[in-house]
């Protein structure tokens, strides 16, 4: 049993946890002069939601009543 977690499930849970080297490029600007935003416009002000993509896939598929 324990051969198995090693073999199977260590390496998917270290994978899965790895940090990925994207664009190199932060989603939110940095801070200004070090201080944290103090309403909700200045939390996302700068912030463009349509500049990364979307990262989707199907995970399960089905067909009912013919729909999909």
């Amino acid at each position: 049993m324990i051969k198995q977690f090693t073999q199977l499930i260590l390496p998917a849970l270290l994978l899965t946890t790895m940090p990925c080297n994207g664009s190199g490029e932060e989603t939110l600007p940095p801070l200004k002069d070090g201080k944290a935003p103090q309403t909700l416009e200045q939390l996302w002000a700068g912030f463009d939601p349509r500049k990364e993509p979307l990262d989707v896939g199907i995970l399960h598929e089905w067909e009912q009543d013919g729909t999909c």
